[in-house]
Parts: C-alpha cells; structure tokens; sequence
C-alpha cells in the first residue's frame, strides 16, 4: 500500500522497473487519480534523467583523461623505445667496428723472440735470442690489419701475407719495446692489450 512515507520509494521502483504487475498498476491508478502524486513521479523521473546525464557527462571525462594520460604514456614509451634502440645500434656498431670479424681461418705459429739494443735496427744484427713465443695469425675480413698481444700474439689479417714461419718478434729492454718483423716489414707492437689494436709500421 502507498502511504506518504513510502511513497518515494514505491517511485524509484516504479521508475527503475522493479515492481510486480501488480504494484504496477496500483502507481499509474494513483497517478491517474492524484495529481500531486503524478507531479511527484514526473519530478523524480526528470531527476533521475538530469543525474544520468550527469554521470555519462563525468565518464566521458574520465575516459578522455585515461586516454590522455594512455597517449601520453605511449609517446613516452615510444621515445624511449627509440633512444634505447638508437643506443644499441651505437653500441653495437662500435664494437663491431673496434672487434675483429669472425675468422676465417687460423693458424698458430711459435716464433722466436730476440732481445736487440736500441743502435741494432737491422733487426737481426747483435740479436739475442730470448725466448719463444705463441703467435696465431687469423684471416677475418677486416678492413685493416689489427693485433692484441698479451701472453699470446694474435694477429688479424685481412688476406695472407707473406711466410709466417719466418716472422719474428724483437724485444728492445731500453724502452720496452717489442717489434715483429714479418718478412721485409717491420711492425711496432704494445703488449698488454686485449682488445685489438690497428698493425702499425715501426718508425725510426
């Protein structure tokens, strides 16, 4: 039964559709019958309305902020990405460039090393020899000739050259120099370095 204390309530039902039939046709006989009952009903129907309208109007910006923010994250995300790929084609263009290229073949040798002084630049006059030494000549294309030397020579070479079996390492104490002669050619080495350096001619 509707009263004037639960009549609001029996409005919301009526309006949001969860009334029986019954129920149903007990609101549309009293809104025929009492127009102060029908005011209250068109009233709260346009309330209804007006706070949906509201809603709809707060969801859309809402999701036009998460959008926003979404856009902003992706362009965020996007430079990124191309600053961390941009650093590794950097990185990675710099280590091909300063590492040799994958051998073709290899071969390791032992040559002598000689001790000679500082005035014996014939490079076979007035030479000791010292000791022996590992050498592995690599052919890798490389554009140019490179070498890392520590315990082992090692050397990259862009095509054969000459008769390594012949070759030999010279060793100067007076400013610890270390110098390999390959056939008519001699090259200044730096020992100590693992990583490879550019196969310089010895100047004199």
């Amino acid at each position: 039964m509707i009263t004037e204390e639960n009549e609001t309530e029996w409005i919301d039902r009526f309006l949001s559709g969860t009334l029986d039939e019954a129920s149903i046709r007990m609101v549309k006989q009293r809104m025929e019958e009492e127009e102060g009952f029908r005011e209250k009903v068109a009233l709260q129907q346009s309330l209804n309305e007006q706070i949906r309208l509201h809603n709809r109007l707060e969801m859309k910006k809402r999701l036009a902020a998460i959008s926003d923010e979404g856009n902003y994250r992706w362009i965020w995300w996007a430079a990124a990405s191309v600053l961390i790929l941009i650093a590794a084609y950097g990185a990675g263009k710099y280590l091909l460039d300063n590492q040799p290229k994958q051998p073709l073949a290899a071969t390791t040798y032992i040559v002598p090393v000689q001790e000679i002084d500082s005035t014996a630049l014939g490079f076979g006059k007035n030479a000791v020899i010292l000791d022996s030494l590992v050498m592995q000549v690599i052919i890798a294309p490389a554009s140019t000739a490179s070498y890392t030397f520590s315990d082992t020579l090692i050397l990259y070479l862009p095509q054969p050259s000459g008769s390594p079996t012949q070759w030999t390492v010279y060793y100067r104490p007076a400013d610890q120099r270390y110098f390999l002669k390959a056939d008519t050619v001699v090259y200044q080495l730096e020992k100590g370095f693992n990583r490879p350096r550019e196969l310089i001619k010895a100047s004199f």
